[in-house]
């Protein structure tokens, strides 16, 4: 009730005192202790979405006094947090929500990433994947291959930046499944041009076949790209595929190039560097 009228200060106290006595410090018989843990539990379910509504209004007062009862409810509020995440559009507020979920502790972190598959709506996804990192060093990477399959460019793109990010902390196990996964993205002509990017960048060496493969054949902008990235990987490969992109066809009306020259000008400048 208390907090329906919107009187966080005294619903706040009151909440303080019996979260003491869920201590064994203070309540000293654990059948009390289970009635006030079991009474917590079922008091988060009930006004999660009070919360979540003021959590969410993006007035300042009443975010701050929906936040303090969220730190006193501790794990039973994992469920409120994730909700929040998922459906503010402020960012600030989904920042500061993955912050306090991450605080809550591992438990609650593999729970929200549980809560996530293809199902879901493509904003709401993109919501999502905007505050993942907040959750490093955790490792989320199998999630993010796992979306990689979401038919959604944008979304897709998102994926592929959080990989960078997690490639950076990553184990040499999961190292070796992102690479594997920008590898085969290769291959998806929607995402193409950032998966070399995201190649060079990582410098991933088992991606070079692929892509000196596709010179020559791939859309401009993904050939583009790849020249770009034969300057970072600077393997003697390139060579051959770089050079022949310079060349130029002859025929009866004249000289033609076998490539764009917006390519021809990037074979060139990465040459520079062999």
């Amino acid at each position: 009730q208390l907090i329906l009228r919107g009187d966080y200060e005294n619903a706040t106290a009151i909440l303080g005192i019996f979260k003491q006595h869920k201590t064994e410090g203070v309540e000293s018989d654990a059948e009390k202790r289970a009635v006030i843990n079991e009474a917590f539990t079922s008091f988060a379910g009930e006004i999660s979405p009070l919360l979540v509504n003021d959590l969410k209004s993006g007035v300042e007062t009443r975010q701050l006094s929906a936040m303090k009862i969220v730190i006193l409810l501790e794990d039973t509020m994992s469920g409120v947090l994730t909700q929040l995440i998922k459906e503010a559009d402020d960012y600030r507020t989904r920042r500061i929500a993955s912050s306090m979920l991450k605080n809550i502790g591992r438990h609650a972190i593999k729970k929200f990433f549980d809560s996530i598959d293809l199902s879901i709506s493509t904003e709401t996804l993109k919501r999502l994947i905007d505050v993942f990192d907040e959750f490093l060093p955790f490792d989320y990477s199998g999630k993010l291959i796992e979306l990689l399959d979401y038919p959604e460019i944008s979304v897709k793109k998102a994926v592929l930046r959080q990989l960078a990010k997690t490639a950076m902390s990553a184990e040499p196990k999961i190292l070796s499944q992102i690479k594997a996964a920008v590898t085969g993205l290769l291959k998806d002509k929607d995402i193409a041009q950032n998966a070399v990017h995201l190649a060079a960048e990582m410098k991933i060496t088992e991606a070079l076949p692929g892509m000196i493969s596709m010179l020559g054949s791939a859309p401009v902008p993904v050939q583009e790209e790849i020249c770009v990235a034969m300057s970072v990987f600077r393997n003697p490969q390139a060579v051959p595929a770089l050079v022949k992109i310079l060349k130029v066809k002859r025929s009866f009306f004249g000289g033609s190039s076998a490539a764009s020259d917006t390519v021809r000008v990037r074979a060139a400048w990465a040459l520079r560097y062999f």
